[in-house]
């Protein structure tokens, strides 16, 4: 008997949740997409740069390479010591004729600009010092996180606002949210990964609008929510 009457309070829970949240689904709602975009100035761009050794010659020693970018790097106002790190650093040995030895080094560093004119000084110091294996790993801001954020922010108030204009254009009034999703959230960066320093540089100046090489293209946040109101 207490088996009995324990498996019909188990069903009549079951029924009441079922029940419940049938009566939940079916309130009258509606179902909207919000949109957002923004577009901010990138604050980080990180550059490899790969010094490499060709022969013998002192003149073209990694140490010797190094030392004269830092100094043009540190005259050009861009801070070595914080934003000039050590990615690898390699070296081999090659037999050569009469059993000499040939050493080979390559030692790559990545440096961080704050923006399309600190980049463009970069290049003109690359160039000024005959180093040509130079390219961008990725653009970024310092605050992505919050600024995505910002955008899914605009994105929900896009939807309530369609709610309100499509549910006032049936003589009803939009409620409180039931649900909201993050559908989708795309960052496009306008250069693409490991592209070549020489390349962004030659683009922007041959860019048909008035423009110098130090403006840099914009960072573009998208966002899109799909959100459910009540109709009252």
């Amino acid at each position: 008997m207490k088996k009995i009457l324990l498996l019909f309070i188990c069903f009549q829970t079951v029924l009441t949740a079922q029940t419940g949240q049938k009566n939940f689904i079916d309130q009258p709602y509606i179902e909207v997409n919000g949109n957002a975009t923004l577009e901010v100035s990138p604050n980080e761009i990180f550059i490899a740069i790969t010094l490499q050794e060709t022969d013998k010659n002192k003149k073209n020693a990694i140490e010797s390479q190094e030392k004269k970018l830092k100094t043009k790097l540190n005259a050009a106002g861009i801070n070595c010591t914080k934003k000039l790190t050590v990615k690898d650093f390699t070296s081999s040995y090659k037999n050569q004729f009469l059993s000499k030895a040939d050493v080979r080094k390559t030692k790559t560093f990545e440096l961080l600009v704050s923006n399309g004119e600190e980049l463009s000084t970069v290049f003109t110091i690359l160039e000024s010092l005959g180093i040509a294996n130079s390219y961008i790993i990725k653009v970024d801001h310092s605050d992505i996180e919050n600024l995505k954020l910002h955008t899914n922010i605009k994105a929900i108030i896009d939807a309530k606002n369609k709610s309100v204009s499509y549910t006032k254009a049936l003589g009803q009034k939009t409620g409180k949210a039931i649900y909201i999703r993050e559908q989708a959230q795309i960052i496009h960066g306008n250069y693409p990964q490991y592209q070549n320093l020489r390349q962004v540089y030659k683009s922007s100046l041959s860019m048909e609008q008035e423009t110098t090489a130090s403006e840099f293209k914009n960072i573009i946040i998208k966002a899109t929510v799909l959100a459910r109101f009540i109709i009252i």
